[in-house]
């Protein structure tokens, strides 16, 4: 497995701003100039390696709540990915002031049901959502399954089922795509495995909380749009767009990991590549 350099990561990520997202490229940029928000993260030259040791260590977190003698009581632990939410979204009001489109109003609800749709879907699936480790899940689970085509979406519509040549072609297909979706249990092993690395690294133990909700809408935001691009893309029925979603969402995958998409794997034991 690759080695992941966090600062190298938080680059990709923010100077990888797709097309359909060119509003944003003046805000997000100012916003990176403005905010210590990175810089303590892209200091820091440690690399973390989600190796089979972190994901080991990273399993045990919810594997029951039985205790030996010889166990720390997990209470009394901080952990390092999570925060206490500030009760407002932060970065929806910032980047519609900064976007410069009509009705800053209408641009701010915009980029906040981004945010929402994250919150939701966490609570949904039984994470917290006010934790880096289960933002990072989120945005590499989605942005996988979007280059996948493995969204739930209209059956006629669906990327994977139109390449089938015929009724039962397509009917394998789907059934295909029912094995190869991400599992609950699938997703808590890489939300393990990102909870390991990150509370290892120094640069989110420095981190405030403000900070911390500030990248997890970050990683929100920026899955959303290209989300929201490969969802109208497949109600228009418009491969084009379809398309470059997936390539927008294989560009984050590959620069998060260093390694080519088809390298990328999803399995029982977490992300490997």
């Amino acid at each position: 497995m690759r080695r992941l350099s966090l600062g190298l990561l938080m680059i990709s990520l923010l100077m990888g701003i797709s097309v359909q997202a060119q509003i944003l490229t003046n805000p997000v940029q100012d916003y990176i100039n403005k905010t210590t928000l990175l810089n303590n993260i892209l200091s820091n030259k440690r690399t973390i390696d989600l190796s089979q040791k972190s994901q080991t260590k990273g399993s045990s977190i919810n594997q029951g709540n039985s205790k030996t003698p010889s166990q720390p009581d997990s209470r009394a632990i901080p952990e390092p990915t999570k925060f206490n939410h500030t009760g407002t979204f932060i970065l929806p009001k910032l980047w519609a002031e900064k976007s410069g489109l009509a009705g800053q109003g209408d641009a701010e609800q915009f980029f906040t049901s981004f945010v929402n749709l994250y919150q939701q879907t966490a609570q949904k699936d039984g994470f917290p959502s006010n934790d880096l480790a289960y933002a990072f899940e989120y945005f590499v689970v989605n942005s996988y399954m979007t280059y996948h085509d493995l969204h739930d979406v209209e059956y006629d519509k669906d990327p994977r089922v139109k390449r089938g040549k015929d009724m039962f072609d397509r009917l394998t297909i789907i059934n295909e795509k029912k094995l190869l979706k991400v599992t609950l249990a699938q997703e808590r092993t890489i939300y393990n495995q990102f909870k390991t690395t990150l509370s290892e690294n120094p640069a989110i133990q420095k981190m405030t909380d403000r900070e911390k909700q500030e990248l997890t809408e970050l990683l929100a935001l920026i899955f959303g749009l290209d989300f929201r691009a490969y969802l109208k893309g497949v109600n228009n029925e418009d491969e084009k767009a379809i398309e470059q979603a997936r390539q927008t969402a294989k560009m984050y995958l590959e620069r998060l990991t260093g390694a080519s998409i088809e390298r990328i794997k999803i399995t029982n034991d977490g992300v490997q590549w």
